[in-house]
């Protein structure tokens, strides 16, 4: 009987496991990106951009792998927040909300290597 219950208290966050789900995959997706568009970039690439728009700062394309370590480190945090929240019934709003927010930052991080490799 303890089983069933451990079993239906996932099955009612079904929602919240496929916003981590989906954010997890996006990671994996912009390592796979950025490692398959590394070795075509030139050897120094703009990395950071007043607002403006001129570039302050070059370097290596290997500093692209920093968005996707920024993105998994965030991925990390919330999801072991959020399965602190878990426990608790009364926070399950709460819970959606921060791996919703999980999921947002890990487009806005697609976003910027997107922008960064020029592909957009």
């Amino acid at each position: 009987m303890e089983t069933s219950n451990k079993i239906s208290t996932w099955r009612n966050h079904g929602t919240a496991l496929s916003l981590l789900g989906t954010s997890l995959l996006s990671i994996l997706l912009l390592f796979a990106f950025i490692t398959r568009t590394v070795p075509i970039l030139p050897n120094s690439i703009p990395l950071h951009f007043s607002y403006e728009g001129p570039a302050l700062r070059y370097g290596s394309p290997q500093n692209l792998f920093y968005v996707p370590m920024i993105g998994s480190l965030i991925w990390l945090f919330n999801t072991i927040a959020g399965l602190v929240l878990l426990r608790n019934k009364d926070e399950r709003f709460v819970l959606h909300l921060l791996w919703t927010i999980t999921l947002i930052v890990q487009l806005i991080l697609w976003v910027i290597a997107l922008r960064l490799t020029k592909a957009i």
